[in-house]
């Protein structure tokens, strides 16, 4: 148990994404974070909205944007040191990364991976059943440009963009 109470774990133990949150917890609330602007994160990160980040922690946009490029770059410097020792949980890293910066759910992260879609378009896509680019490079413009928000230049560059992804992957 370190100094704040939080458990500790050995980096070296190959202990799974919950661990690795909580030792990135750990690192957080050591170097620069109070346990609040902690929870603010992973809150953030599990798709959290404005008004719930300034209702309970009291944080505008402004301050969630100050927030995560601080724990982006506390991220990266994870990531390369994982990379670094060959640490087997270097995906989870690069996952807890990409997640803290879209604020993003991990289904969501290849749908966001689309050029124009962010968080709030990702879960769109999602909750219509597009979960992968995969269905959406299967599915074609036109149903995609009937969904709540998606217009139809979006939809065409999401579609062309999962469908090169498809055939990419494909060769």
């Amino acid at each position: 148990v370190g100094e704040r109470g939080i458990p500790l774990v050995d980096i070296g133990d190959p202990i799974g994404a919950a661990g690795y949150l909580m030792e990135f917890q750990a690192l957080l609330e050591l170097v620069a974070f109070d346990r609040q602007r902690v929870r603010a994160l992973l809150d953030w990160a599990e798709e959290a909205s404005f008004d719930h980040m300034e209702g309970v922690y009291g944080l505008g946009p402004g301050d969630v944007h100050q927030l995560t490029t601080t724990a982006d770059w506390l991220i990266y410097a994870m990531e390369s040191i994982s990379r670094f020792l060959d640490h087997p949980l270097l995906d989870n890293v690069r996952t807890l990364r990409q997640r803290v910066r879209l604020g993003i759910k991990e289904d969501a992260l290849e749908v966001a991976s689309i050029p124009g879609i962010g968080r709030v378009r990702a879960r769109i896509f999602i909750e219509a059943g597009y979960r992968t680019l995969d269905d959406i490079a299967r599915t074609g413009p036109e149903p995609l440009s009937n969904l709540q928000g998606i217009g139809t230049t979006l939809a065409k560059r999401a579609w062309e963009f999962a469908s090169l992804a498809l055939s990419r992957r494909s060769e």
